[in-house]
C-alpha cells in the first residue's frame, strides 16, 4: 500500500470517527482540514460523475503532494470520493442540522 492511500484511508477513517474536523472554503464543493501543521483539502469537480481531487499543502503554503482524479486508480477514486463526502457532512455538521429537523418535526 503507497503512502497516498494510506493516507486517504486514515483521513476517511478519522473524519468517519469525528476526530477530523473538516471546514468549507469560499469554494463550492472544496474543504480543508489542518493536521499538525499540514492542510489537507479535497475538492469535487463536475455535478454528475464528479471528479475529485486530493492537495496536501505543507509549511509556508507550499504544495507537497496533490491526487488528481485522472492519474488515481479506480480505488483510489473510490477512496476520494468517499473523502469528500466525508468531509462534506463534516463541515455543513448534517447530523446536527438533520437532527435538528427531526426535533422541529417532532419525529
Amino acid at each position: 500500500m503507497s503512502t497516498i492511500d494510506r493516507i486517504l484511508a486514515g483521513l476517511i477513517q478519522r473524519t468517519l470517527e469525528g476526530k477530523l474536523k473538516w471546514e468549507r472554503t469560499a469554494e463550492r464543493d472544496v474543504f480543508i482540514t489542518v493536521v499538525d501543521t499540514v492542510s489537507v483539502e479535497i475538492s469535487g469537480v463536475g455535478t454528475w460523475d464528479a471528479e475529485y481531487n486530493l492537495v496536501v499543502t505543507g509549511d509556508y503554503d507550499n504544495v507537497v503532494d496533490r491526487l488528481d482524479y485522472n492519474r488515481a486508480t479506480q480505488n483510489q477514486r473510490r477512496q476520494l470520493q468517499q473523502l469528500h463526502a466525508s468531509a462534506r457532512r463534516s463541515a455543513l455538521d448534517v447530523d446536527a442540522v438533520l437532527e435538528k429537523l427531526a426535533q422541529g418535526l417532532q419525529v
